[in-house]
């Protein structure tokens, strides 16, 4: 091998001192170790630029290290001038064989459970804030004590709170070969940013245990761990079982499934003191409100790990105030990872997720790496999600876990949050099995993907078995058989995406086993029953370079699978018609083609592949989800009799047909007893006409209702000559708790469909010609309190005001939020049992929606909406309405070509 390397910088290093050249492969083991420790002969500047200096070392190197345009191979410097190190003689851990174990697993390897135990290094505690803790150029090896508490190479112990600046630091520090650790801040938080602790331009390098320990119990707040390094991570404990995870959600160890989810529940013991270092990583928080900027991961379970920590543990089990798990970033920017995130499929670069428990005896841990409910609700008031403040976070207290400007490669996957709310601004990923995997409210802006680079990983990681892959464990394959850009999930959730490239992403990529991997650009979940997808994703200005358009968006399940529930509600919304270039300049909305020839073609110029329509959208266009609950004893069944998570393994069969208005119900959308209805509302058509195929129960409930105030969802069910109705909205049941509460709005029967459609949804008609009822649905979760209003006289109007959307809004692009399933809308019948069939009944010819017939609602200062897209129907009850904490009183009119508007908010 080369002798020399050259580096992006000339630093001051010396003959003699020692480096380490990290891993550019996608396993990081003791048993598959390719960074390379070597010794400095020579540092010179070369002709290429002045910042590019060329390293000589005395020896060769062993191994390839990629240096692309795409990325590179860290290069850090292990020596200091002060050297603290344990005994050459009895530091050493005695039991360090066998390297590495197989579990059962045929020629697949993990680490050991019961090796490396017995390391007992030296160790450097800074323990009362009387004394000033500060550390500069020293350099630990041999350190720490295995399994210890406490007995770590740098430690800042238990200093509480921390009042003044400049009083406790690490810089250019040096720990390799340590036991446990190698930078810990435990039980100290600064009450502001400038007093926390500061650990910057330092090296973590071969150490049992997470590296930089930087939140222990989870109080740890307000410091900065900035522009260090940290590699070569070795878990404790049963680690094989975090890496396979369980195949079920009951968190016990169970039978094992490497694409599961959920990872096995891991208690502590005598060889695993802290349960969550079976999960080891380079850089851990268990409060993230700190300052993390300009840090490189190398190895390890995930290269930043965030555990969920419910409560505070360990000296601080008394703090009854605080929920670590729901502390946002402080600031998180310019960190990158890779070689990481291998051993698990939802392992990532950067990882939130997790459950770290303090059982009743306040000593015994346990740990689950995997997914865990409820997520990490972050949240700007600190005590919600608390012991003393249980319930979840309040809407104007949500927060973001914002993440800048960083880079993940050679992983499973480039970032993991099992969470509710997220951002990435500027995030980049190359050689990942799945650019992110991120549940909530998600905006991310100014995404690179580069499916594959130029980098040759060694074939299957060290496994044996290249001859035979079946014979290697699923972990050690997938990095060569399948990739995707990005991941669509299949239920509750709010994904936009703006300004993002794809590049090099084909399925006869050199990497790939065989020559062909399985690739997707873009895919979105199929696979379910059970769980299904609303209104979820939204797009704009998405770019492309050496793609496969062949697999630009696909399903993830084969197309045996095209009954589901989950693949037949799957769209979204492209705002600007970039996705493809079918309709450049357009909003396009994309749907499924498994719902039938029908459901998603919105017009004549719609254009289909086997899997999506892909359609130009009209202003009158939208798409609107909700359940429709129609046979409430099968639901109960869900999952045992009815609708599987995963593969047609239980029936789901359909008892009700959507049909759009106009149009033929030969091709009507199914709804399943699982109710998910998701489905454009398409302005030349006007409506749906439902059809309960055993005749309409005699209660029909309405719930999780995502429908724009701008938009008419009318719909027409047959009912038998002479029903009579009750129709309402129903508040939760919380609600009925209140004695002068009022629950239920009871809607009112109106002369026509014309009355219908220009309501604000609190009116019915019964056309006993055609025997069709006529309703129009809205949101009806956005009244104050949860209720209607109080019997003392006090009810909120029925307007659009009452029941305006709440979005997800970033970049341009909006999604309305998911409806609340404790609010519904219920038709009762008359009818005994199921209505009679009403055959004569049929699908009302279009009745077209008129959008946009007035420009722009002119800016009113503190008013909502800044923009009106009007409805032919409702005339001028587009009405703009002040801001919260602003009172006035407004008046829009509407006569071509625009909207004249009067009064002010004040």
């Amino acid at each position: 091998g080369n002798s020399t390397i050259f580096i992006q910088d000339c630093p001051n290093w010396q003959p003699g001192q020692s480096v380490v050249i990290t891993t550019t492969e996608v396993k990081d083991a003791r048993d598959f170790n390719r960074n390379e420790e070597k010794i400095i002969a020579s540092v010179k500047k070369t002709s290429i630029s002045s910042t590019v200096c060329a390293v000589t070392f005395t020896t060769p190197l062993s191994y390839t290290h990629y240096g692309g345009f795409e990325y590179q191979a860290e290069v850090a410097l292990l020596s200091r001038n002060i050297l603290i190190q344990g005994d050459a003689t009895n530091s050493e851990p005695t039991d360090v064989t066998p390297v590495s174990c197989t579990y059962g697993t045929s020629t697949s390897t993990y680490p050991c459970e019961n090796t490396f135990l017995t390391g007992f290094g030296v160790h450097v505690m800074v323990a009362t804030t009387a004394t000033i803790g500060r550390f500069s150029g020293v350099e630990l090896y041999r350190a720490g004590q295995t399994n210890v508490r406490g007995r770590y190479p740098i430690h800042f112990h238990l200093l509480g709170e921390l009042t003044a600046a400049n009083k406790f630091w690490v810089y250019d520090a040096s720990v390799h070969r340590s036991y446990y650790r190698c930078f810990t801040i435990h039980g100290t938080w600064g009450n502001s940013l400038a007093n926390g602790v500061t650990i910057k331009n330092s090296v973590g390098f071969d150490s049992i245990g997470h590296c930089f320990y930087g939140s222990e119990d989870g109080v740890e707040e307000n410091h900065s761990i900035h522009y260090n390094f940290a590699a070569h991570v070795h878990p404790l404990g049963p680690f094989w079982q975090t890496s396979y995870g369980i195949s079920t959600g009951g968190y016990s160890t169970g039978s094992q499934n490497f694409a599961s989810q959920f990872t096995a529940t891991i208690r502590s013991n005598a060889n695993l003191t802290l349960a969550d270092d079976v999960s080891a990583s380079p850089f851990y928080f268990t409060n993230a409100y700190s300052s993390i900027v300009g840090n490189a991961a190398s190895g390890g379970w995930a290269g930043f790990s965030f555990p969920g920590l419910p409560y505070p543990k360990g000296a601080y089990l008394s703090v009854t105030n605080l929920s670590p798990k729901n502390r946002p970033t402080l600031l998180f920017q310019g960190n990158s990872a890779h070689s990481t995130g291998f051993w698990h499929q939802f392992a990532a670069g950067v990882y939130f997720g997790g459950n770290l428990v303090t059982l009743a005896d306040n000593v015994t841990t346990t740990y689950t790496a995997g997914r865990f409910q409820p997520g990490r609700d972050t949240c700007a008031d600190p005590t919600y999600g608390s012991r003393s403040k249980s319930n979840s976070c309040p809407g104007a207290q949500k927060l973001w876990n914002k993440i800048f400007d960083t880079k993940v490669f050679l992983a499973n996957v480039g970032l993991q949050s099992w969470g509710d709310r997220s951002e990435l601004s500027r995030f980049e990923v190359h050689d990942v099995g799945l650019a992110t995997s991120v549940f909530g409210e998600v905006w991310i802006d100014g995404m690179v993907v580069n499916c594959r680079s130029g980098n040759r990983p060694t074939l299957l990681s060290g496994c044996p078995s290249t001859s035979n892959p079946s014979q290697c464990n699923i972990r050690d394959t997938v990095f060569f058989k399948t990739f995707a850009g990005f991941q669509f999930y299949d239920t509750a959730q709010s994904h936009l995406i703006s300004n993002s490239k794809f590049s090099n992403c084909r399925a006869n990529h050199a990497q790939c086993l065989g020559g062909t991997c399985d690739l997707d650009v873009w895919r979105y979940l199929t696979h379910s029953d059970r769980y299904t997808p609303g209104l979820m994703q939204a797009t704009k200005n998405i770019t492309y370079s050496n793609i496969d358009v062949s697999r630009l968006i696909v399903p993830s399940t084969a197309i045996t699978f095209r009954n589901s529930v989950a693949g037949k509600c799957s769209s979204w919304r492209d705002e600007d018609g970039t996705v493809t270039s079918y309709f450049p300049g357009e909003r396009t909305n994309i749907g499924s083609t498994w719902a039938g020839p029908d459901w998603w073609r919105l017009n004549s110029r719609c254009i289909s592949n086997t899997d999506n329509w892909f359609c130009p959208m009209a202003a009158a266009d939208t798409t609107v989800s909700f359940q429709l609950h129609w046979d409430v004893g099968k639901e109960a069944q869900i999952p045992g009799t009815y609708c599987a998570n995963g593969g047609a393994t239980l029936p789901c069969p359909a008892g009700v047909n959507i049909t759009h208005f106009g149009r033929s119900e030969a091709n009507a959308f199914p709804v399943a007893v699982m109710p998910r209805v998701t489905g454009p509302i398409i302005g030349t058509q006007g409506g749906w006409f439902v059809r309960f195929l055993t005749g309409a129960p005699k209660v029909v409930t309405f719930t999780h209702m995502q429908i724009d105030h701008e938009d008419l969802v009318h719909l027409a069910i047959p009912y038998p000559t002479g029903t009579t109705f009750q129709i309402y909205a129903q508040a939760p049941p919380s609600c009925s708790s209140s004695s002068i509460a009022v629950c239920r709005h009871n809607f009112r029967p109106v002369a026509n469909e014309a009355a219908v459609r220009s309501s604000w949804g609190d009116a019915y008609y019964y056309n006993s010609a055609t025997k069709l009822l006529h309703i129009r649905l809205v949101n009806v979760d956005s009244f104050p309190n949860t209720r209607f209003g109080n019997t003392s006289g006090y009810n909120t109007v029925w307007s659009q005001t009452s029941t305006f959307s709440q979005y997800f809004a970033r970049g341009g692009m909006r999604l309305l939020k998911s409806g609340v399933e404790n609010w519904s809308v219920v038709i009762e019948s008359s009818c005994t049992g199921n209505c009679a069939l009403v055959p004569g009944a049929a699908v009302p010819a279009a009745m077209p929606i008129t959008k946009g017939i007035c420009s722009a609602l002119p800016t009113i200062a503190n008013s909502l909406p800044g923009t009106c897209a009007v409805n032919s129907q409702q005339g001028t009850k587009c009405v703009p309405v002040c801001k919260s904490g602003f009172t006035g009183t407004l008046t829009a009119t509407c006569a071509s070509p625009g909207w004249t508007v009067t009064g002010s908010c004040v």
